[in-house]
């Protein structure tokens, strides 16, 4: 068919232990019933909170490779514990002193994706990647009145559960030895929205919510053995 043979080391199947660390900046927007919304518009509640989300991850991965003279191309997953995560509050200004406050958080990450390449030199792999992302997200917040106090005045709720995504990212790999190599990548994820809604318990048709997205940048090292 006219492919070149396989260049050795790089094809075949491979296992990989890696750490890094992850970050997003996203937004809460909150909103609400018609009450509840002149409320936000008038700044006795919040309206929106900036939640900058920072941590490390580590986790294991697999994946195969196919060479066709010096390119690639190639199948990889790989599952993550992250402690990425943010918080923030904000209390409204007199005469309401209303505290809102809010923590995002992603507890693990996993992608299944394709990837493409092409050998720089014989020890150096360079190539792009992009497929499919999971993971579990989670939104917190509470409501407090900070002059009345709890257990009055305090409210609150969260949301988590599996989100799905895509991520794309790039990378290189370089060979330390026959069968092993140090590996570098990018990846941008994206997991979607989650939204938690505080019910007021009094009366279940005044409701304050929050929905943030989940968009994440990681950087991630570690070691390759191939079979």
């Amino acid at each position: 068919d006219g492919a070149s043979p396989a260049i050795a080391g790089w094809e075949g199947s491979y296992s990989e232990l890696f750490v890094g660390k992850g970050q997003g900046d996203n937004a809460v927007e909150f909103g609400g019933d018609p009450v509840t919304q002149f409320l936000i518009e008038n700044d006795v509640f919040a309206g929106r909170l900036d939640v900058r989300r920072r941590g490390m991850i580590a986790g294991l991965g697999a994946g195969y490779n196919w060479m066709w003279s010096s390119m690639l191309l190639g199948v990889e997953g790989d599952a993550a514990w992250s402690g990425v995560v943010g918080s923030s509050s904000r209390t409204t200004d007199f005469p309401f002193f209303f505290n809102t406050t809010t923590e995002q958080a992603i507890d693990w990450v996993a992608t299944l994706r394709g990837r493409a390449g092409v050998l720089a030199t014989e020890n150096l792999l360079i190539y792009g990647t992009g497929g499919l992302a999971a993971g579990r997200t989670r939104l917190d917040f509470a409501l407090t009145n900070t002059v009345v106090g709890c257990p009055d005045q305090c409210l609150s709720e969260n949301s988590a559960g599996v989100s799905l995504g895509y991520a794309l990212g790039a990378g290189y790999e370089y060979a330390l030895a026959p069968g092993l190599r140090w590996k570098t990548d990018y990846l941008f994820t994206d997991l979607g929205t989650r939204t938690t809604t505080i019910v007021n318990p009094n009366d279940p048709t005044l409701f304050y919510e929050g929905t943030a997205s989940f968009q994440t940048h990681m950087v991630r090292s570690g070691i390759v053995v191939s079979f």
